[in-house]
């Protein structure tokens, strides 16, 4: 089966394209502010507008699923990266959200290898809402950003255990000895 670009599948490639916008962050020029908000807002839309244009123009699938997943990991992950490069983000909140993100993304991996689904829940994506809203917030200078962010972080916990429990359901109704 070839591999067709979709518009839900352009919409999260807008996400990993606009990652390496986050080294402005770092750099002093005229409306840098603006600029970074703006790139935010567009990176924030396309991750609605991916899952929208996909159920809207019936193209769901597992690709477009794991596009979308892992945009979002690429993008919001360089964010919180440079954020603590820069000294505005504790590096804690990095490694937790970065290792809950590994931890994750091996039980995709498993269970895609398995044959197995599980769904994305509403917990991870009020998660990446929550951690899209602390980016801009951190952008701006407010404290706003980083109560945001640890918000993100108990989020990104508690949603970790919901899909830990899920995979070892999933796990666990299958026939296989693992």
């Amino acid at each position: 089966m070839a591999f067709k670009l979709t518009v839900p599948h352009a919409a999260s490639f807008t996400r990993i394209l606009l990652a390496p916008c986050s080294l402005l962050y770092l750099i002093d020029f005229p409306n840098k502010l603006l600029v970074l908000l703006a790139i935010v807002v567009i990176a924030s839309l396309s991750d609605f507008l991916d899952g929208y244009l996909a159920r809207k123009l019936n193209s769901v699938s597992e690709l477009g699923a794991s596009i979308d997943f892992t945009a979002d990991k690429i993008f919001i992950n360089t964010f919180l990266c440079v954020f603590t490069v820069a000294g505005d983000l504790p590096i804690w909140i990095l490694l937790v959200i970065l290792n809950r993100d590994f931890w994750v993304m091996g039980m995709r991996i498993f269970a895609a290898g398995e044959g197995m689904k599980i769904p994305a829940g509403k917990m991870g994506k009020l998660k990446t809402t929550c951690i899209f809203l602390a980016i801009g917030g951190i952008i701006l200078g407010y404290d706003l950003g980083l109560y945001l962010m640890i918000v993100s972080v108990v989020l990104s916990l508690v949603s970790m255990g919901i899909y830990t429990a899920a995979f070892f359901k999933v796990v666990g109704e299958s026939k296989k000895e693992y």
